[in-house]
């Protein structure tokens, strides 16, 4: 009874805080941030947000909600993987769902990265009393983040998932900080920006309690979320429910692999202990502990791989109570510089190499990745149409055959991932134009002949059926350019024609049943304008036009034209037919005598004018004013031939007004 009523008082607490959500995001224009990690807590957050934002009405959830990771490029790669992919499920659902969360990956600035800082700078490893690593990886790129939206719009609510039972500081802190509205905290840096904390009185056990009692939105399972913080706890378990005496889940740690501001990476270890098949990140534990300053042999070993003298060529020291002078060490030396360089690379070709490495964690260097890119980049280059592809195979390919003294048999990709970064580090920048900066992504690079949307669309498909059946799945490949975006445009051109066409074709039949007042006439008066348009695509296919926005904007011009002559004939139809006594042979001649006249004077005025168009040295343009001369002049024939027979052989009744 006592667990019910538990039970049923933080379903009502939960409630309470999805209500206050609304409330908030309701009370302002003030754009929302929310810092996601993709731990327990951060989903709590963008979870119970959404699904305070998906129970209000569709007008009320206009104020955009980002939602902000920063990957310090040195993250576990087990939950690196696990973010990256909860980002893309958030962005898919927020847009299938019409929510109002968009996310966003934040990187540090090249020049404040890890490696950047710790083997360019020769800045030692992070230390309590040398804390860099936390600024410049998590602060300021959030920052950067959040002071863009504050100029935007002069104020954000940042929400966080911090709560006082993490840890006794945070609490202080949070006790500390003034209140706004009794709800939101002045941010202790960022002028404008207001910090919100919904879960801040909620304890481990209820963040789990609430995750599992709850769907998650956006399609990823909480459950995996249970599952890899149980990964990271020794004793491979995460219980929900637990006494004073049992370790929350909440006390593993997740971030930065190379972290030394901890005793001891106990997550990390805890996940090659628990699972065979994530040995492959053992290096890398490895290379951590290496970093470690703690015991008095690495103290003893740092000590001599550092330089006394500080970047500005300074010396700092400090006496000790006998009065003994010591020098208190700076930066790395550069042998020390070369030693940790030498230390990274090895580890990326572990990790990279070993057998049980997840494909999706594999980069670009690695040996079977650059030569499925080369047979690739051969299958491009031979099809017809297609000019010579240009890749960093290309530039490998000759380095290698220029390390061995010009040998065409070592024109290969190398065989060991070493070698292939040891030419990257070398010559890396003569073909950094064909890779992103952290070498995750490569790009083939070649022109394509002026071709017909047929002929892309050929090759397009041909393409995807070599990645289909050639390719590994673990390679992302996506087709880009300026051919295939026109490709692209065309599809989206021809969708938007046929959609529009249908809407115009509806509403004006729609026009002319209430204009006739008979649905036979309507009828036989939509045949004469469906001739046109056939004829039009007829002589774009057996002249070869392409269809580009201007020749697709005939078919609106002309379908307009042709219907208004239509109607001019039907109008003038009517009012001769009860005159002549309801002979439609007199009815019939009697008006192509008259408004036929009329129409043809009008029709050949406008042919002329539009044939002038095709003089212009700008195809589309000249293609343009063909297609709709051509088009108005069928028009005009089916107005003056199939309209009046079908009104001879129908006799349609019409209503006399």
């Amino acid at each position: 009874m006592a667990k019910a009523e538990k039970k049923v008082n933080f379903q009502a607490r939960v409630e309470e805080i999805i209500a206050q959500i609304q409330s908030i995001y309701m009370s302002d224009d003030i754009p929302w941030v929310i810092g996601y990690s993709g731990g327990k807590d951060s989903t709590a957050i963008v979870q119970l947000t959404w699904m305070a934002l998906q129970q209000l009405d569709a007008e009320k959830r206009k104020k955009p909600v980002h939602v902000i990771t920063t990957d310090t490029q040195v993250e576990n790669p087990i939950v690196s993987g696990w973010v990256n992919s909860s980002l893309k499920n958030i962005d898919q659902s927020a847009k299938d769902q019409q929510l109002p969360f968009t996310p966003h990956l934040i990187k540090p600035n090249v020049n404040e990265s890890f490696w950047v800082n710790l083997i360019g700078r020769g800045y030692p490893a992070p230390r309590a009393n040398f804390r860099w690593c936390t600024e410049r990886l998590k602060i300021r790129p959030s920052n950067r983040f959040i002071e863009e939206q504050i100029n935007e719009n002069g104020e954000v609510i940042l929400l966080l998932g911090v709560r006082r039972a993490e840890s006794t500081s945070r609490a202080t802190r949070l006790e500390k900080r003034k209140k706004v509205e009794d709800l939101l905290y002045p941010h202790d840096s960022l002028k404008n920006c207001f910090l919100y904390a919904p879960i801040e009185d909620w304890s481990n056990d209820e963040v789990w309690i609430f995750l599992s009692q709850n769907k998650n939105p956006w399609g990823t399972r909480n459950q995996e979320l249970q599952n890899l913080y149980a990964s990271a706890t020794e004793d491979n378990e995460c219980p929900v429910v637990v006494d004073t005496t049992t370790p929350s889940c909440g006390n593993s740690r997740f971030g930065c692999w190379v972290c030394t501001l901890v005793t001891e990476d106990k997550s990390m270890t805890a996940m090659v202990q628990n699972d065979a098949d994530r040995e492959w990140m053992m290096p890398m534990l490895t290379l951590r502990n290496d970093l470690d300053y703690r015991s008095e042999e690495k103290r003893k070993l740092e000590r001599e791989r550092r330089d006394f003298r500080r970047m500005s060529g300074g010396l700092n020291y400090y006496k000790d109570k006998k009065g003994v002078l010591n020098y208190i060490p700076g930066p790395y030396a550069q042998e020390a510089r070369i030693h940790w360089l030498k230390r990274v690379l090895d580890v990326q070709q572990s990790v990279r190499t070993h057998k049980k490495t997840p494909s999706d964690i594999k980069d670009i260097k690695d040996p079977e990745f650059l030569r499925n890119l080369d047979l690739l980049q051969q299958y491009v280059s031979n099809i017809e149409d297609v000019g010579k592809m240009v890749s960093m195979t290309d530039y490998i390919k000759e380095f290698n055959r220029a390390m061995n003294d010009g040998n065409n048999e070592f024109y290969s990709i190398p065989q060991s991932r070493s070698a292939i970064a040891q030419t990257i580090l070398i010559y890396g920048n003569e073909f950094n134009s064909l890779v992103n900066f952290d070498y995750t992504k490569a790009r083939i690079s070649g022109r394509v002949k002026d071709i017909d949307s047929r002929r892309a669309a050929e090759i397009k498909n041909n393409i995807n059926n070599y990645i289909m059946i050639h390719m590994p799945d673990y390679m992302d490949i996506e087709i880009t350019g300026t051919t295939f975006l026109a490709l692209a445009t065309n599809d989206h051109l021809v969708h938007n024609l046929t959609t529009s066409f249908m809407a115009a074709f509806v509403l004006i039949t729609i026009v002319m049943i209430f204009l006739f007042r008979s649905v036979p006439i309507t009828l036989i008066s939509i045949i004469p304008n469906i001739i046109p348009m056939l004829a039009m695509a007829a002589i774009m296919g057996y002249f070869d036009i392409q269809l580009r926005p201007p020749t697709a904007m005939t078919f609106a011009v002309a379908f307009g034209i042709a219907v208004d002559d239509t109607i001019h004939f039907l109008i003038r139809y009517r009012m001769e037919l009860p005159e002549l006594g309801w002979h439609y042979r007199d009815a019939n001649d009697k008006t192509i005598m008259t408004t036929g006249l009329a129409m043809t004077t009008t029709t050949g005025i406008l042919v002329a004018g539009f044939l002038i168009l095709t003089f212009s040295s700008f195809r589309p343009t000249a293609d343009f004013g063909l297609l709709a001369a051509a088009t108005i002049f069928v028009a005009l024939i089916c107005d003056l031939t199939f309209l009046p027979a079908l009104l001879g052989l129908t006799k349609p009744k019409i209503r006399e007004d």
